[in-house]
């Protein structure tokens, strides 16, 4: 069932040292082998220059760790770091599942510093991607169209860049590419200290962390994941997008939805055509972007560039609600909106150098802003068909947070943003930043946090009024 390029080799494998790891399916279909492969990878193994562990065909595959709790490490040797040395490649319709692994001093000269993926379903579980690079997904890279899925769980990619190719530098940590209906989740997986670093000569930097693009009928959910210390570097007169994460859906039913997301301390620079974000988002020709509680906090642009970065182009929707945009860049909000539909709502945007938000729409493009805080500074630019309405505390009063100082930006009691809301508006959801229920008291709050909720399971109501004891 599995073959090497010296003789057959049964169902379960263990690499040692400087082993032959080319290994490729036998020509069966799809669900033909009723157990997966199995590759049980010892506590360390190093590649020596020019090996690689290679997968193809219609079989289920494992590659997993062979101590239980303990990933097992798999490498390039240190000092070949930079060169063309990638550690696993997987192609033509294989099942993958990678499960407690360290990855790492992989380099490619085009994707996928330690994983390239091609048509086929990779299931990454506890694994670590280290210091691996390559020009389009540092640490990995996947691409694949039809029914193929990507699940990246509990996964950990910190120190991979993207670099150096004059065509740019995209995906420090991961690089993918869904379309033609392919789907992605990454859940419970952060993203620390990569790059994408564009080489002399080169053109864009973007996602710093993470960049993604959707195709049409094509989904990509990322849930519970964390960009910190991500960073994007253009070269002069070239933009730098993303410096957390860069996603971009395209087409009809193409779909991102993210959340309960967290990006802070990212950094970049804006230094040509493109704007900065901390997460730059861009959808177009009917593509949609769910995009609900997300933390925004820290990320430092030089004083230039917007913490949230939002475009939607060609009859494409956003939706973007429960939002801390905080103690940041010049401005904490960025929307473009041409011949679509952006509707953002409860969020808290307070501290950035210049200005609160920036509203543009243009064609038949509208932006509602709504449920929101808009506090020091208050002041926003817009243009075209654009809506603040009355729901919004954006008039300069002081929204009193319980400690703006100490970055706690809930709500004091007393705050004049309490019941300040409107819980018939459309953004308003069953819960805020916190999963607190969304609604306690005679109104919805204005900002990110509401006031006075206590559980997030639908076990009370939501006002404490309707309590018939109190106790201490």
């Amino acid at each position: 069932r599995l073959r090497r390029l010296e003789p057959f080799v049964p169902a379960q494998l263990a690499l040692g040292a400087h082993q032959e790891r080319e290994v490729h399916f036998e020509g069966k279909a799809a669900g033909a082998l009723a157990q997966p492969d199995l590759i049980l990878v010892p506590p360390s193994v190093t590649l020596e220059l020019g090996e690689i562990l290679v997968a193809g065909g219609s079989g289920p595959l494992i590659v997993r760790g062979a101590t239980p709790g303990m990933p097992s490490t798999i490498q390039n040797i240190p000092n070949l770091r930079g060169s063309p040395n990638r550690l696993l490649a997987f192609h033509s319709g294989a099942g993958i599942t990678l499960e407690g692994l360290l990855l790492q001093i992989g380099s490619s000269d085009d994707f996928g510093g330690a994983v390239s993926a091609i048509e086929v379903d990779l299931t990454a579980r506890e694994v670590n991607f280290s210091d691996n690079d390559a020009p389009f997904g540092g640490g990995l890279s996947y691409a694949a169209s039809g029914g193929h899925h990507l699940v990246l769980d509990h996964c950990h990619f910190s120190s991979n860049e993207a670099s150096g190719v004059p065509g740019g530098a995209l995906g420090g940590g991961a690089w993918i590419s869904l379309t033609s209906g392919a789907s992605g989740r990454i859940v419970d997986t952060d993203f620390v200290d990569n790059a994408a670093a564009a080489a002399p000569g080169g053109t864009k930097a973007a996602g710093g962390g993470l960049y993604a693009e959707v195709g049409s009928s094509s989904v990509l959910v990322v849930e519970r994941t964390a960009f910190l210390l991500d960073r994007v570097d253009p070269q002069p007169g070239n933009p730098g997008e993303g410096s957390g994460a860069y996603l971009r859906a395209s087409g009809a039913g193409a779909k991102l939805r993210v959340v309960d997301s967290f990006l802070t301390a990212n950094t970049g620079a804006e230094i040509g055509s493109g704007e900065t974000g901390a997460l730059n988002v861009l959808v177009e020709n009917g593509a949609e972007l769910a995009l609900d509680r997300a933390w925004l906090e820290g990320n430092d642009f030089g004083n230039q560039g917007s913490h949230l970065v939002l475009r939607a182009i060609g009859e494409a929707t956003i939706s973007a609600t429960d939002l801390l945009l905080a103690n940041g860049p010049s401005e904490g909000l960025s929307v473009f909106c041409g011949d679509g539909d952006c509707r953002v709502g409860h969020a808290t945007i307070t501290g950035h150098g210049k200005q609160a938000a920036v509203l543009n729409a243009f064609f038949a493009g509208e932006i509602r802003l709504e449920n929101s805080i808009l506090f020091a500074p208050q002041d926003v630019s817009a243009t075209g068909s654009f809506f603040i309405d009355d729901s919004n505390l954006a008039d300069g009063t002081n929204p009193q947070f319980v400690d703006a100082a100490g970055f706690d930006y809930r709500l004091a009691a007393g705050s004049p943003a309490i019941d300040f809301g409107d819980a018939g508006l459309a953004s308003v959801g069953p819960y805020d930043l916190s999963h607190a229920p969304r609604v306690a008291g005679l109104d919805t709050d204005a900002g990110a946090f509401e006031f006075g909720a206590l559980f997030a399971d639908g076990f009370e109501s939501g006002d404490r009024g309707a309590w018939s004891t109190t106790l201490p």
